[in-house]
């Protein structure tokens, strides 16, 4: 499984590149439930490899409830792909998704 190219984000940590993304539009149980927004991480250049599935804890922006402001940079990207590593996760093994939760902040509107 990789990241499609629209869309994704590149960020350097260390001596690699990785890219992220988050889903354009919200799945049905996202905008509707609210449930926690997601981020998908993985080193740009691997054919093959694990992805970092992120959860922020956080409902998406723009969910049909509560829409609200949150904002992701990639200085938390850097955050995130640092502790998913410290964690356990192994980017260039080919292995099924690697969870890791990182709880974003609310920003208020």
């Amino acid at each position: 499984m990789t990241i499609p190219r629209k869309g994704r984000r590149v960020v350097r940590v260390g001596d690699t590149d990785d890219a992220f993304r988050i889903r354009k539009k919200p799945t049905y149980n996202q905008a509707a439930f609210q449930t926690s927004m997601t981020l998908a991480i993985q080193p740009r250049d691997a054919v093959s490899g694990s992805v970092l599935m992120v959860d922020l804890v956080v409902s998406r922006p723009d969910n049909w409830l509560s829409p609200h402001q949150t904002a992701v940079t990639p200085a938390m990207v850097r955050e995130m792909i640092a502790g998913a590593l410290a964690s356990g996760w192994q980017p260039f093994h080919a292995t099924a998704p690697f969870f890791y939760k990182y709880p974003l902040i609310r920003d208020c509107p």
